[in-house]
């Protein structure tokens, strides 16, 4: 039970970083020129290109560093169900070994 719950856990985890790899990469397809942000002014519309492309690189950052993150978490479950499996199977031998069945 507690295996499954373990392998069921990390599925999900890498469903969350398959998910975030593909927002980062939706991300990085919305860069603007400064045209998209025509306000008359040139200075102002650099400005709000500036201030998009802080929030743009900030965002594609984070979605990419979660996507790294939930892919260790995944890695992270399925080492811990190896290592109960492995664990597990141990105890029980050696409880065969002890009581003789």
């Amino acid at each position: 039970m507690v295996k499954q719950a373990l392998l069921d856990e990390a599925a999900k985890w890498s469903a969350l970083s398959t998910d975030m790899t593909a927002v980062q990469r939706q991300v990085d397809d919305l860069a603007l020129q400064v045209t998209a942000f025509f306000t008359n002014n040139p200075i102002t519309a650099q400005a709000a290109k500036n201030a998009y492309d802080g929030v743009w690189h900030l965002v594609s950052k984070l979605a990419g560093e979660a996507a790294t993150e939930f892919k260790q978490i995944d890695e992270a479950l399925h080492r811990a169900h190896d290592e109960y499996e492995a664990t597990d199977g141990k105890k029980a031998y050696d409880l065969s070994r002890i009581y003789g069945k």
